[in-house]
């Protein structure tokens, strides 16, 4: 019903038709006007849900223009497919490769019809305005000024065309409230004691390179600080030096710390003990002692609803809020975090706007940091220089993320310790077995271990390699290769000692949380779950497989999975060659979980398509910001 629910919530319907389903419902109103909708359905562009949405608004509102509940139809399938909204002077490319009708003179964007790799004739750019100018009732028409956020909420048309960008209410209500919050925030902040800040940055911030010093100098001066930057350029070791002179200057600050997913806030509160050295004095006991939560624990989450516990009402008590991996956050959770976070306090995002967005809508951190207005870019404070030890994996990631093939190819040339190509016209693990050996090996040598009981051993040997997935099924996906790896290791099922967990839902009871890895461990004749400490001086976790919330094998896992995760090795499986999901910020993602080597398999045409592809979101947030 979400998805529904982004266009307007309406009284239930008591009728007979409130029971039908979407297809009988669009047969009995405006058969003839839902040929564009069916069209895209039978096509696989839209589903049943986007009828539906086109369906209510043709009832609750008497449509007959076949127009009107097209461009319904896509404001909604825009919300389900990550944009926010759809520029209708590019629909012919958010819907797929666009060609005019064969002898149409008329340019594209203003002819009546287009044809679309082979879709029925769909109706025009201009052919929507039009439709959509003449309603209203339906639309709330902004041709310039966007408004305000209190405006926005207050109109309960269910669509809003803001210039030439098609919005669902709730859509266009998010991007507003994100837009005022960073907008209102992005200005000077106080610190009541800059010499004990200055003091502290003279002993703990002496290694910090001169990109790193001006982040923590934009934390200390700013409301909103924005820290992007690559693997290896030091976030979190900044972040560290920042509280820390934040505390020095003022000891009684409530500071959160959060993270999108439970694996994203414990590779943080790790991420932040490691950058913690002797030079912190005091402040080292009060960081230390800071517990990441999920942002949804942070809010106060109720269940499945999108409301939390605490809001613009009821905001946090907190005077700093962290958010790291912010590049995962989708803009309908970037609204409710920012709408509970008290006005007068200090917010830090951290990220890296060049990997995957959100599964949901919205590329909130990468519109922030191409936003071009003068006080959005001086609260972000950009890291470039690379610390980590693994050189060849940021030259790696540098070459993606700039679309160069050829540096790309020349970085494996030229690291080949360290990164090796692996092109194939399949990409199924048995055509790749001898570049899989050490990763078995790895998996051989933790069951070993599992079998003995020694968990710590046998984690910390299936963590070392792990091979990364676009898709979950076919000869490229993550149930392949998790077969593979049971059978070369002999074992099957999933009760057996040395099968290597990750936790797909966080659980209360057990304090496991999404992302969560671990290994089955003999124990007393029996096999039970090994998951390691949450923190240094903390005891491991063991539970009987009853107890444990939904799970699955780990030898394999999707790129997505990984994402706030990092391995020593890491066996990158590119998707086949029509698959939508090559793109470059993929790529970037799954090179970028490694610390010491990477092994990356596809095809060649598969490399090529995933450099040159660039994932295009749709979303006003960039030109509300400027």
């Amino acid at each position: 019903m979400d998805s529904i629910y982004c266009i307007h919530r309406w009284p239930r319907q008591s009728s007979r038709r409130s029971m039908m389903s979407a297809q009988e419902m669009g047969q009995e109103i405006n058969q003839e006007g839902y040929s564009y909708v069916t069209g895209l359905i039978d096509y696989g562009i839209l589903s049943s849900t986007e009828r539906l949405a086109a369906d209510l608004i043709a009832r609750r509102w008497q449509v007959s223009d076949p127009v009107i509940s097209f461009a319904t139809a896509i404001a909604v399938w825009a919300d389900r497919t990550g944009h926010v909204g759809v520029d209708l002077s590019r629909i012919e490319i958010v819907l797929g490769q666009a060609r005019r009708t064969p002898g149409n003179s008329t340019p594209a964007n203003t002819s009546d019809v287009y044809d679309v790799d082979g879709l029925p004739p769909l109706p025009s750019a201009q052919a929507i305005r039009t439709a959509l100018r003449s309603r209203p009732d339906i639309v709330r028409l902004l041709p310039d000024s966007p408004g305000t956020h209190a405006q926005a909420a207050a109109d309960l048309s269910p669509l809003v065309l803001w210039r030439d960008r098609l919005y669902t209410q709730r859509q266009f209500v998010d991007e507003r409230s994100v837009a005022e919050q960073i907008q209102a925030r992005c200005v000077d902040a106080v610190i009541s004691n800059r010499a004990a800040a200055d003091a502290f940055l003279d002993t703990a911030a002496k290694a910090l390179d001169e990109s790193q010093r001006g982040a923590v100098e934009m934390v200390l001066s700013r409301r909103l600080t924005i820290i992007t930057g690559g693997p290896g350029t030091g976030k979190t070791y900044t972040l560290a030096r920042a509280l820390g002179a934040l505390l020095s200057a003022e000891p009684n600050l409530e500071i959160a710390l959060c993270a999108p997913t439970g694996k994203a806030a414990t590779r943080m509160q790790e991420s932040i003990a490691a950058a913690i050295d002797e030079d912190f004095g005091v402040t080292a006991e009060t960081l230390s002692a800071l517990k990441p939560l999920t942002i949804h624990g942070l809010l106060g989450a109720r269940g499945i609803s999108t409301r939390f516990r605490h809001d613009a009402a009821r905001p946090l008590r907190h005077d700093v809020v962290v958010i790291d991996e912010a590049s995962m956050v989708s803009l309908q959770l970037t609204a409710r975090t920012l709408e509970a976070i008290n006005p007068n306090a200090r917010i830090v995002l951290i990220g890296d706007p060049d990997q995957l967005s959100s599964v949901e809508a919205g590329s909130v951190l990468g519109d922030i940091a191409d936003a071009e207005g003068s006080s959005i870019r001086a609260s972000i404070s950009t890291l470039s220089t690379g610390h980590r030890a693994g050189e060849a994996i940021v030259t790696l990631a540098q070459a993606i993320r700039d679309g160069d093939e050829a540096a790309v190819r020349e970085a494996f040339a030229n690291s080949p310790d360290r990164l090796v190509l692996v092109e194939t016209n399949k990409s199924g693990p048995t055509n790749v077995a001898e570049h899989l050996a050490n990763a078995i090996a790895a998996s051989i040598s933790a069951r070993n271990y599992a079998v003995s009981g020694d968990g710590v051993s046998a984690h910390a040997a299936s963590v070392s390699h792990r091979v990364l997935c676009g898709h979950r099924a076919g000869p490229a996906g993550v149930s392949d290769w998790n077969d593979y790896f049971q059978q070369s290791i002999g074992c099957t099922g999933s009760n057996y000692a040395g099968r290597p967990l990750i936790i797909t839902q966080n659980n209360p009871v057990t304090g496991l949380v999404n992302g969560d890895t671990g290994i089955m461990i003999s124990r007393g004749g029996r096999t039970q779950a090994w998951f390691p400490p949450r923190q240094a001086g903390s005891e491991p976790m063991e539970f009987q497989q009853v107890q444990l919330p939904p799970v699955e094998t780990a030898f394999a896992i999707t790129i997505h999975k990984s994402q706030g995760s990092e391995y020593r090795h890491v066996i990158v499986v590119l998707p086949p060659d029509g698959s939508p999901l090559l793109t470059r910020e993929l790529l970037y993602t799954a090179i970028t979980r490694a610390k010491e080597s990477v092994t990356l398999i596809g095809t060649a045409s598969a490399l090529t398509k995933a450099i040159g592809t660039v994932t295009e979101r749709g979303s006003g947030l960039i030109e509300a910001l400027s």
